[in-house]
């Protein structure tokens, strides 16, 4: 522009204007360098350095958006969110299955709809899977068991935290569980966190160590982890629906004499 300025004589303006359309390629025509200096300053400063530049700089601009694309997809990118659901943990099996469910059943309610779901596990090498992606769901691959992963999931910011088993037939879930919540104790929580818990006699450790609601793993019903997010207090009554132990339903046979009704 100053080369322009100086050699040419353009107010600064032009040599704006012819600069940009030059650099550019689009070359308009309707102003060019005239003389010597200006033209020798046109090869070497627009030409060779300044479209080269260009192009360096858009070229830059599209692998980071890529490679922004590529970290959000894989997981490693750190979302910045509050106010939202965590899902600490997803089932080794069959999880895809139970935590498509268990979205769409969110998502069906009305308290919960609207708000974004995070997912923070290192089982999606690739990413999330579509039926997930789909849905608005985000992934943080990590470890939950290390403290900097769990600030990175923004756990402290959550709404709802959701402490999954892994394996809800493998006692050992309980441990990994435990160890979470440990590690979430010692950060400034203000959401709700549910945990799940394979074995009955850890219920109390589990609620000593932060847990405001416990509930049995139930892969067939999604929608009790949805109650006990939209309406605690009442997973209890739908968890003890699925034992003998505490208030259960009875079917009593009563003798009813014939007679019309109505």
């Amino acid at each position: 522009i100053g080369a322009m300025v100086w050699f040419e004589g353009l107010n600064p303006w032009d040599a704006l204007w012819l600069t940009m359309t030059t650099m550019t390629t689009v070359g308009y025509g309707d102003m060019s360098a005239a003389t010597v200096p200006g033209r020798l300053a046109t090869i070497l400063l627009m030409y060779v350095f300044g479209i080269f530049l260009l192009a360096q700089i858009a070229g830059e601009w599209i692998d980071y958006r890529m490679d922004r694309r590529e970290r959000m997809r894989l997981g490693l990118w750190r979302w910045q969110m509050k106010n939202h659901i965590l899902i600490v943990n997803t089932p080794e099996t069959d999880g895809i299955r139970y935590l498509q469910g268990l979205v769409q059943q969110i998502r069906l309610s009305t308290s919960l709809e609207d708000y974004p779901i995070q997912i923070f596990s290192p089982n999606f090498p690739d990413g999330l899977p579509a039926e997930l992606s789909s849905m608005g769901v985000v992934l943080h691959k990590g470890q939950p068991e290390g403290e900097d992963d769990m600030e990175a999931a923004d756990a402290d910011k959550a709404d709802f935290i959701i402490v999954m088993a892994v394996d809800n037939h493998d006692v050992r879930s309980d441990s990994v569980t435990l160890d979470v919540l440990d590690r979430l104790s010692r950060l400034d929580l203000q959401g709700h966190v549910i945990a799940e818990c394979v074995h009955d006699h850890n219920r109390e450790r589990f609620r000593r160590h932060g847990a405001n609601a416990v509930i049995r793993p139930v892969r067939a019903y999604p929608e009790l982890m949805v109650r006990a997010m939209a309406a605690p207090g009442t997973e209890t009554i739908l968890e003890d629906l699925f034992t003998h132990d505490g208030a259960h339903p009875r079917r009593y046979n009563l003798e009813v004499p014939e007679q019309s009704w109505g």
